[in-house]
């Protein structure tokens, strides 16, 4: 069997993500272009929606300011309700000896053998913020990463399934409240989904009928930067290899197999360096904190009950794309990808559950809900695009923006209770004087 052309077979000559979804119901989008080709033009798929999904220039990032608005008001609530942490005044502690072991030779603690990230990566950033802003400063950093990850969320789905589907995908991203509360919380984990967003920005990005060599080296070394930087976070590695083979299917699965290969060795090369440059201690710190983490004593079924409490409506959106991609009989390719970014979202919470613990859980769940995002915002896509064009459509789109107000209500909740669910030292030490 010639492989190359059962992987292009796989989708008919269309792109794996339904960048030409020509024939399909409710489809307003241009399918091919001029000389018959699919669609690739990235403002064509742009189109679908109208209104301000169909704006071109300026204008066309309109609903994406939007939602970067709502996140960072929504996060910047959080800022100053709650003195530090005790891991982020570890890690800015961390940060600020490591500077000072850099430039001046100061003997530092052991880190590297007791955290669960490597602390030459965030703890010096964080103490570069914390010297300019203070607390506040090291944690505006953190909504910086997570503005990132939501810009990178939206052109990632724009690319696949239209700046409709995408706005709708940052949207409910941005309002969760594991994002709102990382967007005001002084750790690696913002700057470690920042990268892992970073590396399927770059996985989804690579051009048809091409090795998109430079894309795949970058694609890994950032997932391993992100893995270094949180060594939980290589739980989401294999979610970043899947996606780059699936999106390669349809061009061949030789090319897929060289995209995922090229990907896989140099992710394994750096993360192999790292671990042999960083010695016994940072090999000690991953078997402590991610290997040979010690279970708790929470039951899974409450592990399960809180994750579903703060991304249910994420998941619940992500399944209904898989539905509906599954339900079109068209395009297997594309319904396998919904899978691989639904099932994303389960990780975090299975991994946990067999832990038997809750610690960080509302920190682990956001990064799986990222990649569950893409798929929330490809139903909420086909929902509107089923609606009969013209006023009914519109209107349809309108009533899921409105709607919209119910998980930013949620989400503003649940995030100022994460971020005011340990003792503030300013009141225990006013307490005592």
């Amino acid at each position: 069997m010639d492989h190359s052309r059962a992987g292009r077979d796989l989708l008919s000559s269309s792109r794996l993500a339904g960048r030409s979804t020509q024939g399909e119901p409710g489809s307003d989008r241009a399918g091919t272009d001029a000389d018959g080709s699919p669609a690739t033009s990235h403002a064509r798929n742009g189109a679908r929606g109208g209104g301000w999904f169909a704006a071109r220039g300026l204008r066309a990032g309109l609903p994406l300011f939007a939602v970067l608005v709502v996140q960072t008001l929504l996060s910047v609530l959080l800022l100053g309700s709650d003195t530090a942490f005790v891991d982020e005044a570890a890690y800015l502690w961390a940060g600020h000896l490591e500077w000072a072991h850099w430039l001046h030779g100061v003997a530092i603690p052991p880190f590297s053998s007791y955290f669960s990230g490597a602390p030459v990566l965030y703890p010096p950033l964080g103490a570069l913020a914390d010297s300019v802003g203070g607390l506040t400063g090291a944690r505006i950093l953190s909504l910086i990463f997570m503005l990132g990850a939501t810009v990178l969320l939206w052109d990632v789905t724009s690319r696949m399934f239209g700046r409709q589907a995408g706005f709708f995908a940052a949207a409910l991203f941005a309002v969760a409240g594991p994002t709102l509360h990382l967007g005001a919380f002084a750790t690696y984990d913002a700057m470690s989904l920042f990268l892992l967003a970073l590396a399927a920005w770059l996985v989804a990005g690579a051009a048809e009928q091409q090795e998109a060599v430079g894309r795949m080296t970058g694609a890994g070394a950032v997932l391993a930067l992100a893995n270094a930087t949180a060594y939980s976070s290589v739980l989401f590695d294999p979610v970043i290899v899947a996606l780059a083979l699936v999106i390669a299917l349809p061009s061949g699965r030789r090319l897929a197999a060289r995209r995922c290969g090229c990907l896989v060795a140099v992710l394994v090369s750096l993360i192999i360096a790292g671990v042999l440059l960083g010695g016994n201690s940072y090999w000690q710190g991953i078997i402590q904190t991610t290997l040979g983490r010690a279970a708790g004593g929470a039951s899974p079924l409450r592990v399960l009950q809180d994750a579903w409490s703060w991304t249910g409506l994420i998941i619940v959106l992500a399944i209904c794309g898989v539905i509906a991609s599954w339900a079109s009989h068209r395009y297997a390719a594309r319904t396998w990808l919904l899978v691989v970014l639904t099932a994303a979202a389960l990780l975090g919470p299975l991994e946990q559950a067999h832990l038997h613990t809750l610690d960080a859980l509302n920190k682990h769940v956001g990064l799986g809900a990222w990649f569950a995002a893409i798929a929330a915002g490809y139903a909420v896509d086909r929902f509107i695009t089923a609606a009969p064009a013209g006023q009914p459509r519109s209107m349809t789109c309108a009533a899921c923006v409105i709607a919209l107000a119910f998980p930013a209500s949620l989400g503003a909740t649940q995030s100022r209770q994460f971020a005011t669910s340990w003792a503030n030292s300013a009141k225990i030490g006013r307490a005592h004087v």
